[in-house]
């Protein structure tokens, strides 16, 4: 591999290296703390893509819970990757495939769908987060 291929790739990535996401860990959905991902494991609010959550992820370790939003991965980094064809908006097939699930997984497809606040299929930068 060319050295200018590497550092291509890794620039897209670094953003990720310290970025902080509150995903369910394992197939039951359930967070680190033992409760349900709703599809977050956050405190509060997450985007999308249940990273950057408002109050840091529901852990039992409360100190690092506290240190996530800081290290917060960025709204528009992770849209950005997520949007493979580059074309701004992000369709469920898409939103699917970054988060590891199946489009027809009723969580992420209903979490998809309260994102799109206009009901027009597909999310935009401006409906990353609910609030």
């Amino acid at each position: 591999m060319q050295p200018s291929t590497i550092f291509a790739i890794l620039s897209v990535l670094a953003p990720f290296a310290a970025a902080h996401c509150c995903h369910v860990i394992n197939e039951n959905n359930e967070c680190r703390d033992g409760s349900w991902g709703t599809p977050c494991c956050g405190q509060g609010g997450c985007n999308i893509f249940c990273c950057n959550c408002d109050g840091g992820c529901r852990s039992d370790n409360r100190k690092l819970a506290s240190r996530a939003t800081i290290d917060g991965a960025a709204d528009a980094d992770a849209f950005s990757v997520a949007d493979v064809d580059g074309t701004g908006n992000l369709t469920l097939a898409q939103y699917t495939q970054y988060m590891g699930a199946t489009e027809d997984d009723e969580i992420y497809v209903n979490w998809f769908k309260q994102h799109d606040k206009n009901g027009d299929g597909v999310v935009t930068p401006d409906e990353v987060r609910l609030n």
